[in-house]
């Protein structure tokens, strides 16, 4: 997640960073996630992710934002990349929050043990 991203001209002058098309305002993409849980390798669960919208922009219907996830060692390292998508409700204001579930299972890596979700805006970044 970018949270504040500088660029400077040539002549030192700050200038906004260019956005790829589509893309909402780059203070949009600020999101809370809270999910507790803990599983054995192996054992499929049933993920609940409540995901806050911690922008001051409202998440528009007809964009494609869902919540993903990867598995992490325990060193950050990505194991497992882009293992599930799920559809975020939208429109979605400022401070709205909703809950998504997905069924997930422990890689047998013995290296996959943190489960990371993130807001993904699809096609844009």
């Amino acid at each position: 997640m970018i949270e504040q991203a500088r660029v400077f001209n040539r002549h030192g002058a700050r200038v906004a960073p260019a956005l790829p098309t589509g893309a909402l305002p780059a203070g949009a993409y600020r999101a809370a996630i809270a999910v507790t849980r803990q599983v054995v390798a192996g054992a499929a669960i049933e993920v609940e992710g409540r995901v806050t919208n911690a922008s001051g922009v409202t998440w528009p219907a007809g964009v494609p934002l869902n919540l993903g996830n990867h598995w992490l060692s325990a060193d950050g390292a990505v194991v497992v990349a882009d293992d599930q998508r799920v559809a975020a409700p939208l429109p979605l204001g400022p401070g709205q929050s909703v809950s998504l579930r997905f069924s997930a299972a422990l890689p047998v890596d013995p290296a996959a043990r943190t489960l990371e979700l993130d807001v993904v805006h699809e096609g844009v970044a």
